[in-house]
């Protein structure tokens, strides 16, 4: 039986200069927002503009305990909505929170690595194709996602990987030992390298490297 793939995206150059903010308008930094799910990973990019996107949705269950604190990061973002979510892979704790997010805050556009399945995570990707239905996008290596002040590239999905290598500023590995309220686990899957003039950090569907900018 075919093993999922994880896909990954590169979010390079987040905070370049943007021509519809105008040269007057208040300068405002790419917000990188990390959920506690107690389990795969919730990151929540929000660029200079204000277009949000979100990697993952934690676990489904526990009262939608999940599902609530992402909606709880986007509201303290002050989004009404948040228009792009990509899923990494079809483990309950990485799209399990989906059902009762879209519940919560209107979703835009939906991405993923296609149908690879294993026969335990079926349910799950026809629930999350029932979601997404006609806004539903699979992506490849190297493909982009419109993103407003940035660029967003596939790194993997299904496997193949891009060619070029994207480059990160001095990564550090998150802790093995959690904080609670903070972090998920940081052994590696598939991963989504983010990086800008402030800042660079790596988000995978089971945890992040991050660095500070030169």
């Amino acid at each position: 039986m075919k093993r999922a793939s994880a896909i990954a995206l590169a979010v390079l150059a987040l905070t370049a200069s943007n021509p519809t903010l105008g040269q007057n308008a208040p300068a405002r930094n790419l917000e990188i927002h990390w959920v506690d799910v107690e389990g795969g990973a919730a990151t929540l990019f929000i660029s200079p503009t204000g277009e949000s996107l979100l990697f993952d949705t934690g676990y489904p269950g526990n009262g939608d305990r999940d599902a609530k604190r992402i909606h709880a990061a986007a509201q303290k973002a002050g989004l009404q909505r948040i228009d792009h979510v990509v899923i990494s892979h079809w483990h309950g704790d990485h799209v399990g929170g989906l059902a009762a997010l879209s519940k919560m805050i209107p979703l835009g556009k939906f991405y993923d690595h296609g149908d690879g399945v294993e026969a335990a995570d079926r349910e799950r990707l026809d629930g999350y194709k029932a979601i997404a239905g006609a806004n539903r996008a699979i992506l490849k290596a190297g493909d982009t996602i419109p993103f407003s002040g940035g660029t967003m590239r596939v790194l993997v999905s299904e496997g193949p990987v891009i060619s070029t290598p994207i480059r990160c500023v001095r990564p550090r590995r998150a802790s093995r030992r959690p904080d609670r309220r903070t972090s998920a686990w940081s052994g590696f899957r598939s991963p989504t390298a983010i990086s800008s003039s402030r800042a660079s950090a790596i988000s995978t569907g089971r945890g992040r490297w991050n660095s500070p900018a030169r």
